[in-house]
C-alpha cells in the first residue's frame, strides 16, 4: 500500500511545525571492527546523506543567526568607545555598529536577527579581543608612565635635597675654616 497524498501532506505539516534535529550515524568500516576507519566509506556515506552538500550550502549562505542583543553583548565595549551615544540607538542599530567591523559581505541584518557567514563570528571575536588587548596595553602603559613619572619626581627631589645638604655642609665647612683662620690671626 502506497501512502496517499493526504498522508504525505500530513507528514510535511508535522515536519514543518516542529524544530527538527537530525542525527546521522556513520559506519567507520565495513568489517564492524573497533579502531578501524575507512575514509572512502565514510566519505561515500557523508555524500549520500547529503552532509557535504549541506556544509557547502551553509558556507555559501548565512548559517549563523543571532539576536541583536547577543551581537551587542559581544562587542559593546569597542563600540561605546567610538559611539558614546550608543545607548540611545535601537537594538538593530547597535548590532549594526558592532558588525561594521566586519566586511559587509560577511553579515546581513534581518528584522530581529543578524545573519553571519561562517567564520564571521570568529573574525569579530578575534578583532574585539585584539582591541581589548590593545586597550589593556594602553592602560598598562599609562599606569607605568605615571609610576615612572612619580618615581622620577621622587628621585629628583632626593637629589635636590642631597645637593642642598652638600652645599650646606660645604658652606658650614667654609664658615668653620673662616672662623678657624680668624682665630689663628688673633
Amino acid at each position: 500500500s502506497s501512502p496517499s497524498p493526504s498522508q504525505a501532506n500530513a507528514l510535511l505539516e508535522t515536519l514543518q511545525s516542529g524544530t527538527p534535529h537530525f542525527v546521522r550515524c556513520l559506519k567507520p568500516n565495513s568489517a564492524q571492527t573497533g579502531g578501524d576507519f575507512d575514509s572512502a566509506l565514510v566519505l561515500a556515506q557523508l555524500n549520500s546523506l547529503g552532509v557535504l552538500e549541506t556544509v557547502r550550502i551553509r558556507r555559501e549562505g548565512f548559517p549563523v543567526r543571532t539576536d541583536f542583543a547577543e551581537v551587542w553583548a559581544l562587542g559593546w565595549a569597542a563600540v561605546v568607545r567610538v559611539t558614546p551615544q550608543a545607548s540611545r540607538l535601537s537594538a538593530k542599530q547597535r548590532a549594526e555598529a558592532v558588525l561594521q567591523r566586519l566586511p559587509r559581505d560577511m553579515w546581513k541584518l534581518g528584522h530581529t536577527k543578524a545573519f553571519l557567514r561562517d567564520g564571521a563570528l570568529g573574525l569579530l571575536e578575534a578583532e574585539l579581543a585584539a582591541e581589548k588587548a590593545g586597550s589593556a596595553t594602553a592602560i598598562q602603559a599609562l599606569a607605568r608612565r605615571r609610576r615612572a613619572s612619580s618615581q622620577a619626581t621622587l628621585l629628583a627631589e632626593a637629589r635636590a635635597k642631597e645637593e642642598e645638604e652638600r652645599r650646606a655642609a660645604e658652606a658650614a665647612a667654609a664658615a668653620e675654616a673662616a672662623a678657624a683662620a680668624e682665630r689663628a690671626e688673633r
